[in-house]
């Protein structure tokens, strides 16, 4: 049984508008109980192979034919220290990707670091001490894999973390007019309808242009959904 096959397929690269091919016309298969090894030079396209094999990599043609779940596939770094951090144990590591397998929200993250709730932290602290350990979150997040992340409206305001977000999966901008958002005292930034304009203002640029795709969210949550999800299969 062949549980994946991989038909004409090239893989290219835009640099300045011009499109660049790295792997021309390759195919290949992988039946049950079949191990494969791709060698060559360093740059000669086995690591944008395997991207796109597994969704990391959306500029090839071809066919990429999955007879098992595409769970059932797990994208390992070649480099050790982008996948596992040294001053964690083997133990601690995989418990930590198991804990995340059906997705977690930045917040219950902060929280456990913190110990108190943000509103309390930002008030005492100051915001930027609140950034820091955002963005230590959300680099930690980031290398994890089979996630979906749930961030604060402020995470995207560091350049590193929209590297770090992106490091790994892609940015989807839930695009919700200003009329329908909500107002809460649990975001000390924006508690107050005239402190949330201010922040959509501000911030609305900014999310245009670092997002991978934009969402119209203003539909309800399963058409939101749907679309991600049909969107991530193009």
């Amino acid at each position: 049984m062949k549980l994946l096959e991989v038909n004409n397929l090239n893989i290219y690269y835009k640099n300045k508008g011009i499109k660049n091919t790295i792997v021309d016309n390759f195919s290949f298969s992988i039946s049950e109980g079949e191990i494969i090894a791709l060698v060559g030079k360093s740059g000669s396209g086995k690591t944008s192979i395997a991207k796109a094999i597994i969704g990391l990599n959306k500029y090839y043609t071809g066919e990429i034919n999955y007879n098992i779940s595409k769970n059932d596939i797990q994208y390992i770094f070649q480099d050790p220290y982008s996948s596992l951090n040294p001053f964690m144990n083997i133990s601690y590591i995989i418990s930590e990707g198991l804990s995340f397998s059906s997705g977690e929200k930045r917040d219950e993250e902060i929280i456990k670091v913190i110990n108190t709730d943000i509103a309390s932290f930002i008030n005492t602290n100051g915001e930027e001490a609140f950034r820091n350990i955002e963005s230590e979150v959300v680099e930690r997040l980031s290398k994890l894999n089979n996630l979906v992340i749930a961030t604060g409206g402020g995470s995207v305001l560091k350049n590193k973390n929209v590297n770090f977000l992106k490091q790994n999966g892609r940015l989807y901008f839930l695009d919700r007019d200003l009329e329908n958002l909500i107002v809460t005292s649990s975001r000390p930034l924006s508690s107050t309808k005239e402190a949330l304009e201010k922040r959509y203002k501000e911030r609305y640029p900014l999310y245009y242009s670092v997002c991978d795709v934009k969402v119209d969210g203003n539909k309800d949550i399963e058409e939101v959904v749907n679309y991600i999800i049909q969107e991530k299969k193009l």
